[in-house]
C-alpha cells in the first residue's frame, strides 16, 4: 500500500499532446470498425433468416431491444468518466486517476448487478411474447438469458475502455472490437450453418464479448499500471464528486430520450403488429444503425476539437457552428435520399420481396434517420461544452411525447409499424429538433435561437422539396428489379445534389466550402 504521503498528487506539468492524428486515427478506426461490421452484419443476418427463419429473427431483435432499454441502469456515467478523467490525463494526476478509477468500477459493479436483476424480473413480460412448440419455447428462454449475460458481462470492464476515449486512444478500443467482433462473426456463422442452433449462436457472442472485455481489461492495465495501485485515501472531493453528478444526470436524461425513441420501437410492435413484424423491421433497422454508426464516427472526432477552438478567443464559436452545421445538413440530405431510394431494392436483392415494408413506412424510416442525423451538430457542441446538464428535462419530455403518440396510434387507430415510427417523428419535430439548438445558442454560444431560425426554415423546405421529387421519381420510374438499380442509385445521388445547390448557394458556408474544394482540386492539376 502506498505511503499516505503519496495521496498528494503526482502530476507532470507537460501536457498530453492533442491533435488532428488523434481525431484520424479515432475517426478512421471507427469507420472502419462500421465498415467490416456491416458486412459481417449482413453476412450473419442473411445465415440467421436462412438457417433458422423470421420468427427467431423476431426473437433476436426484440431480446436486443429490451436489453437495450435496461441499459438505462448505466444512468449515463459513462460520459461523466470521460469527462473527469480528462483534466487529470492532461496534468498527469494519477491519484486522481486511481481515485476516479476506483470510484467508477464500483459503480458499474453496482450497475452490472442491477442489470441482471431487472433482466430476471422482466423475464415474465418477455416470457408472454414466446410462442410455439415446447420445445422452441424452452430453446428461445435460454437464448433470452444468454442475451441478459451478454449485456451484463460488458460492465464490469467497460470503465476500463472509458480510461483510453478519454486519454484520445478510442482507436485502440476500436481495434479490440474490430478482431473480437470478427472473430465472433464468422463463429456464429459457422455454428448456424453446422448446429442451427439459436442457444450455440447466443452463446458465441457471449464467449467472446467476454473475452474482448479480458482482453481490453488487460491492455489498459499494461499501459497504465498504476490505476491498481493501493492508496490509503479513495475519497474525491465535493467539487469533483458534485460535477460527476451534474454529468451523470443529465446524460441519463439524455439517455432516456435515445432509447426511448429508438429501443422500444421492436417492442412495441411486437406487443401491437407481431413478432414477424419485428423481424422484418428489424432487417431495416439493422441498415438504418449501420449509417447511424457511420455518421457518429465521423462527428465524435469533432467533440475535442471544439472543446479546444472554444478556449482559442479569436475564432468565433457560432461561426464554426454554422460550418459544421452546413456539412451536417448536407449530409442529412444525402442520407435521407439513399435510404428512401434504395433500402427496398436492397432489401429485396439481399432477402427477398416477402421481407419488404410499404413506402409510407420507408419514408418514415428515412425521415427519421434524416432527423437523427441533422441533430449530429448541436448535439456535439454539448457534448463539448459540458450542457448536458442544462438539457436534463428534454428527454423526459421527448419520451413522454413519443410513447404518447407511439402507443395511442397503435392501439387505438391500429396504425401498426406506421404508428409507432410516427410518434417517434412527432416527438423529434415538436419539441427536439429546436429545443437542442437553443441549448447550445444559449448557454454555449451567448446567442438566440432566431439567429438560426431562417436557416432552419429553409433546412425544411429543402427536406420536403427533395422528398417531393424523389417520390416523383419513384412513380415514375418504378423499380421493376436489378437493371433499375443504378438508375435508382443516380437519382438518390443527382437529387440532394440539385436541392443542395438550389437552396444553399447563397450563403456564406456554401461559399466557404466551394472555395476549399476550388483549391483542392487546383494543387490536384498542378
Amino acid at each position: 500500500m502506498l505511503d499516505k504521503r503519496d495521496t498528494r498528487p503526482e502530476r507532470n506539468t507537460k501536457p498530453v499532446s492533442f491533435g488532428f492524428k488523434a481525431i484520424f486515427l479515432n475517426t478512421f478506426s471507427g469507420v472502419l470498425v462500421v465498415a467490416l461490421n456491416t458486412v459481417l452484419q449482413f453476412l450473419n443476418r442473411t445465415f440467421f433468416i436462412h438457417f433458422l427463419g423470421s420468427t427467431f429473427l423476431g426473437y433476436n431483435g426484440l431480446f436486443t431491444n429490451v436489453l437495450g432499454t435496461l441499459s438505462l441502469a448505466e444512468l449515463g456515467i459513462g460520459t461523466a468518466i470521460i469527462y473527469s478523467l480528462y483534466a487529470p490525463l492532461q496534468s498527469r494526476d494519477e491519484i486522481l486517476i486511481i481515485r476516479l478509477m476506483h470510484l467508477f468500477k464500483k459503480i458499474y459493479q453496482i450497475i452490472g448487478i442491477s442489470v441482471l436483476i431487472l433482466g430476471v424480473a422482466i423475464f415474465p413480460f418477455v416470457n408472454q411474447q414466446i410462442q410455439g412448440q415446447p420445445t422452441t419455447m424452452l430453446e428461445i428462454r435460454i437464448v433470452y438469458f444468454f442475451f441478459l449475460l451478454n449485456s451484463v458481462s460488458g460492465y464490469f470492464f467497460t470503465y476500463k475502455r472509458s480510461l483510453l476515449d478519454a486519454d484520445q486512444k478510442n482507436y485502440k478500443n476500436q481495434l479490440n472490437l474490430l478482431v473480437f467482433n470478427t472473430l465472433s462473426s464468422l463463429c456464429q456463422m459457422l455454428t448456424l450453418f453446422l448446429l442451427k442452433s439459436f442457444i450455440a449462436y447466443a452463446a458465441v457472442s457471449v464467449f467472446f464479448t467476454v473475452i474482448s472485455n479480458i482482453a481490453i481489461s488487460f491492455q489498459v492495465d499494461k499501459e497504465y499500471p498504476y490505476i491498481n495501485k493501493q492508496i490509503s485515501n479513495y475519497h474525491l472531493d465535493p467539487r469533483t464528486v458534485s460535477s460527476i453528478k451534474k454529468l451523470t444526470i443529465g446524460n441519463f436524461s439524455n439517455k432516456v430520450g435515445t432509447i426511448t425513441a429508438y429501443s422500444t420501437d421492436n417492442i412495441l410492435i411486437s406487443m401491437f403488429v407481431g413478432i414477424v413484424q419485428v423481424g422484418l423491421y428489424s432487417n431495416y433497422s439493422l441498415i438504418v444503425a449501420t449509417l447511424q454508426s457511420l455518421v457518429s464516427r465521423l462527428f465524435s472526432g469533432l467533440t475535442s476539437t471544439i472543446g479546444l477552438l472554444k478556449l482559442d478567443k479569436s475564432k468565433s464559436d457560432f461561426q464554426i457552428f454554422k460550418k459544421i452545421h452546413f456539412v451536417n445538413v448536407v449530409i442529412a440530405l444525402y442520407i435521407f435520399s439513399g435510404l428512401f431510394m434504395l433500402i427496398n431494392p436492397f432489401i429485396a436483392a439481399w432477402l427477398g420481396k416477402k421481407f419488404l415494408l410499404s413506402d409510407a413506412i420507408i419514408f418514415l424510416i428515412s425521415f427519421n434517420l434524416f432527423l437523427d442525423v441533422y441533430r449530429k451538430t448541436p448535439l456535439t457542441f454539448i457534448d463539448a461544452y459540458g450542457l448536458a446538464w442544462n438539457q436534463r428535462w428534454k428527454s423526459i419530455i421527448e419520451s413522454a411525447l413519443n410513447l404518447a403518440m407511439s402507443f395511442g396510434l397503435a392501439f387505438f387507430f391500429h396504425l401498426g409499424i406506421f404508428g409507432i415510427l410516427l410518434g417517434t417523428t412527432f416527438s423529434v419535430v415538436v419539441f427536439v429538433v429546436w429545443y437542442e439548438p437553443y441549448i447550445v445558442l444559449k448557454y454555449g454560444l451567448g446567442i438566440k435561437l432566431k439567429a438560426i431560425l431562417s436557416s432552419t426554415i429553409r433546412d425544411v423546405i429543402g427536406v420536403l422539396f427533395q422528398f417531393i421529387i424523389l417520390y416523383l421519381c419513384k412513380s415514375t420510374f418504378v423499380y421493376k428489379g436489378l437493371d433499375d438499380f443504378l438508375l435508382y442509385t443516380t437519382i438518390a445521388f443527382f437529387v440532394p445534389t440539385v436541392v443542395c445547390f438550389l437552396i444553399f448557394f447563397r450563403t456564406e458556408e456554401y461559399g466557404y466550402f466551394a472555395k476549399i474544394c476550388v483549391s483542392y482540386l487546383r494543387r490536384i492539376h498542378d
